[in-house]
C-alpha cells in the first residue's frame, strides 16, 4: 500500500491506519506476513500481533516479518499501523496458512457493516 499515494507526498515523522475487515466461514490459525517501510505493527480483533524478523529481513522488504493470527467465524477486524521516518512510506500484507500456502475462502469487506433497510 503506498501510502504517500493517500497523504502529501513525501511526508515524513508520521503514522496512519489502515483498516480492513476479513470474514471466515470457520475457526482458523493463520499466519499475516508483512513489511513496513519504516515500522508498523498489526491488530487483529483487538490484539496485536506478535511480529518476527524473517531470516534476513534486509534482503527484501515485502516479506520481512511474520505473525501467527487466529481469525473466528464471522467478520474480523484487521488494523495495520504503519509509521513513516524519511523517504517512501508503504507497507505489505497478506495473509497464508500456517504452511505457507495461500489462504482460500475469505471475504475481504471495506469500511463499516451496512445496516439493515
Amino acid at each position: 500500500v503506498p501510502l504517500n499515494d493517500f497523504f502529501a507526498p513525501n511526508v515524513e515523522y508520521a503514522c496512519a491506519w489502515a483498516v480492513n475487515f476479513v470474514s471466515s466461514d470457520v475457526d482458523r490459525d493463520l499466519r499475516a506476513v508483512v513489511g513496513f517501510d519504516d515500522r508498523g505493527e498489526v491488530w487483529v480483533n483487538g490484539t496485536r500481533l506478535r511480529l518476527r524478523a524473517a531470516t534476513d529481513p534486509e534482503l527484501t522488504l515485502v516479506d520481512s516479518q511474520s505473525g501467527a493470527l487466529h481469525l473466528q467465524p464471522g467478520r474480523n477486524t484487521i488494523a495495520v499501523r504503519s509509521c513513516e521516518e524519511i523517504g517512501d512510506w508503504r507497507f505489505y500484507f497478506r495473509l497464508e496458512n500456517p504452511d505457507g500456502s495461500p489462504a482460500q475462502g475469505l471475504q475481504w469487506a471495506y469500511g463499516p457493516r451496512r445496516r439493515p433497510e
